[in-house]
């Protein structure tokens, strides 16, 4: 799965030692700026940019591979054998239209999908609460104007520049009535207390993933995004000249009422961002916001349980399907060829549904967009840019490709190619796209 996201802090490991503590001594949490930042590892869910002696690996490999001919079954027979693949692979690919298999091999065997998970998480994101659900983030405010609350609504989109926007319309209002000074609470109670998801790596908080909360600004990667963001909101108060208390959490109590909101975008915003740069924290918060529409509350075995059974009321096979998180970085889920292509029909056969998937800035497109703009660059493979709209997966023993790939005779194609434990990942990940290429039957450079 590729994790990349843009514009996000990420705290080091020592910052996030001294958060920790602060939390466990009942304190607060300074913004990221004020602990310190230095680079951190590469997440395991991003995959490292080839190197030069990569690619040139990979050509020569390719030279010595038989080449990509004959009918679109031939090829995909020939990039399906790829040695770089390894024996723990299962792929499928179906006529778009008809929902016929065309290529299978180990199409039952269940395997990690990495990130192959946020296909699913979108369609139960989609099919539960609609395109144009949105999520609020509150200011609210008790009756005598003494203490300010921040309510995480949930949405992972939320910006310090709008949570500073609030803070100044709270300003005027507090100034407007003759107040001087306030208190400042926390409620991120939307969602349970973080913990990880089974399967988590405990590598992966912070990095790959923050701690899952209802509350967070900017993306930041940190081991309180909810005190973090009260302090984004109480440093805002404090410059405009309001004398502030320390940041604390609490609920707010159902007397307070509600002084200035922000809104969200859309959903389908939402989940084409989190398709295109496969965002690790777009894909909990999704995953939580999904079960509590429907109903189940947040927790992770109820996220859990609303997905697989969305999928199964769905009509998609869920055999050999196991949902532990909504990103794909539990190395505890599962999905097969099979079941991943069959939830690919799904949204194919929805239209509502496959707009919003496939819109232009939603599923990356190979040579183009999201995490597959550097990708399909080779001789063997180039021919495919455009042709291939899929999402990626990643993890350091993982890589996965699943999508369409439209045909040079008019034909689209539903695909899906998951490896895991290959001897070398890049080379799997161009073996990936070979595969993506023969589906569209395009002769290779």
């Amino acid at each position: 799965m590729s994790g990349r996201r843009a514009g996000r802090a990420i705290l080091v490991s020592a910052a996030a030692t001294v958060a920790a503590l602060a939390l466990a001594a009942g304190g607060t949490v300074a913004p990221a700026s004020a602990i310190g930042s230095s680079p951190s590892p590469q997440p395991e869910s991003q995959p490292p940019v080839d190197t030069a002696q990569e690619i040139q690996r990979d050509l020569q490999g390719a030279s010595s591979r038989p080449a990509l001919a004959g009918t679109i079954l031939e090829r995909l027979k020939i990039a399906g054998a790829d040695p770089a693949l390894g024996s723990g692979v299962s792929a499928v690919v179906l006529d778009s239209a008809t929902g016929a298999v065309i290529y299978s091999r180990n199409p039952s065997l269940a395997l990690m999908p990495a990130s192959n998970e946020k296909l699913t998480t979108a369609f139960v994101a989609l099919t539960t609460m609609g395109p144009q659900k949105t999520f609020h983030t509150d200011v609210l405010v008790d009756a005598a104007r003494t203490t300010l609350w921040l309510k995480g609504g949930g949405d992972p989109s939320l910006t310090a520049a709008a949570v500073r926007t609030m803070a100044g319309k709270a300003h005027t209002a507090l100034v407007n009535a003759g107040k001087r000074s306030v208190g400042v609470r926390v409620d991120d109670s939307l969602f349970p207390a973080p913990t990880n998801a089974i399967g988590w790596k405990t590598s992966y908080v912070p990095g790959d993933v923050a701690p899952v909360g209802a509350l967070v600004v900017d993306g930041r990667n940190l081991m309180d995004t909810g005190l973090d963001a009260g302090n984004v909101f109480r440093n805002e108060l404090v410059r405009l000249g309001l004398n502030v208390t320390p940041v604390a959490r609490a609920v707010t109590p159902s007397s307070a009422g509600v002084m200035t909101s922000v809104v969200s975008p859309p959903l389908s915003t939402l989940v084409a961002k989190m398709l295109n740069t496969s965002s690790n924290d777009y894909a909990e918060f999704l995953h939580r916001q999904s079960s509590i529409a429907a109903g189940k509350g947040a927790s992770w075995s109820a996220a859990n349980a609303h997905s697989l059974a969305t999928l199964k009321a769905r009509g998609v096979n869920t055999l050999g399907v196991t949902v532990q998180d909504g990103s794909g970085l539990s190395r505890s889920d599962r999905g097969t060829g099979t079941s991943i292509t069959s939830l690919l029909h799904a949204i194919r056969n929805n239209w509502l549904v496959n707009y919003y998937f496939f819109r232009p800035d939603s599923m990356p497109t190979a040579g183009v967009s999201g995490t597959l703009a550097s990708r399909f660059a080779q001789p063997d493979t180039i021919c495919a840019r455009r042709k291939v709209r899929a999402k990626t997966g990643t993890l350091s023993d993982v890589t996965a490709l699943s999508g369409t790939a439209d045909g040079v005779d008019g034909k689209r194609r539903i695909f899906s190619i998951v490896e895991n434990g290959a001897p070398n990942t890049a080379a799997a990940r161009f073996a990936l796209e070979r595969f993506a290429t023969a589906a569209t039957g395009c002769n290779p450079a």
